[in-house]
């Protein structure tokens, strides 16, 4: 079954923010965009009919979260954003608020929400679910799903990370394993499981698709804090040892941050991407729709 693109045709042809020299490897879509890794804290997980552990689906499970840096994501480069904070209630199900403050600094705004996306590492047998909701906000209940990839047609060696209703381009069905051989981002952004078991399969050129989902990836990389703090997921996004630079992923060891055993309880982060307030000409729908689903989030490096 194919799936209908809805890319602007401007974006198709030329892909928003894009300089007219260069190859694909050399040029960077403009865009930018705020964003928040909150790792989930909850009472127990539930079971599959498969007696697996998997996130709960009841809001009331949760317990809390611990919220990251506020981070700020442009052309390839992500720095912590001064003047805004997160703000919840503390009996759920409640929404949570990123607020802002206007130039004079006198008054807090709510900014736009872009997208979000809630993200677990379970066993090896089940390895990552996705729910596009907020596990603590949502009145019913979360509808987690097995991550799974798409190939589009006519970025060959493009991998994808979807869900069932995700915006993709053209091309087959949702599938369990990457369009390239070969890629740097395997296993320590997806597990080994989802190697490519294509034949003769083209090299891989990336990973992009659901931006909030690759952001959780990128946040189990890092080990658990023990300080409740979430300071070493905010060691893969800020400082000089970030793992993210220019589209680039510069981690190669297996996630840190994935449960060691079956017995272990799912490890899970709430992501929210929010609108750049400062610069909507770099920050729209188009724009961050053409860098998930046309453009490479995690680039593979240069040979």
């Amino acid at each position: 079954m194919s799936h209908v693109s809805r890319l602007s045709s401007s974006s198709k042809k030329h892909g928003p923010g894009r300089g007219k020299g260069g190859s694909y490897e050399e040029q960077l879509t403009q865009v930018s965009f705020l964003f928040m890794v909150n790792e989930l804290r909850y009472h127990m997980p539930e079971r599959d009919c498969y007696h697996n552990f998997v996130p709960p689906t009841d809001p009331a499970s949760y317990t809390n979260e611990i919220p990251s840096r506020i981070m700020h994501y442009s052309n390839g480069n992500v720095s912590e954003a001064p003047g805004f904070h997160w703000e919840r209630q503390t009996n759920y199900p409640a929404e949570g608020i990123l607020y802002g403050q206007n130039l004079e600094a006198t008054e807090w705004y709510p900014v736009e929400k872009y997208k979000t996306y809630a993200v677990f590492a379970c066993n090896s047998h089940l390895p990552i679910m996705i729910t596009p909701h907020d596990p603590l906000h949502v009145d019913t209940n979360s509808c987690w799903q097995l991550l799974q990839l798409f190939h589009p047609r006519g970025l060959r060696g493009i991998s994808q990370v979807a869900g069932e209703d995700s915006e993709m381009g053209e091309g087959p069905g949702l599938v369990r394993h990457a369009a390239g051989a070969r890629p740097s981002w395997i296993p320590s952004l997806l597990p080994s499981t989802y190697k490519s078991t294509m034949d003769n399969p083209p090299t891989s050129r990336g990973l992009g698709g659901e931006l909030p989902v690759i952001l959780g990836l990128m946040a189990l990389s890092a080990e658990p804090d023990p300080t409740e703090t979430n300071m070493n997921t905010n060691h893969v996004f800020l400082g000089h040892q970030r793992r993210w630079r220019r589209q680039q992923w510069t981690h190669s060891e297996r996630p840190s941050g994935y449960p060691q055993t079956d017995q272990d309880d799912p490890r899970g982060f709430l992501v929210n991407v929010f609108y750049d307030p400062s610069s909507p000409q770099t920050s729209n729908d188009d724009i961050l729709r053409y860098f998930q689903w046309t453009d490479a989030i995690v680039r593979e490096p240069r040979s």
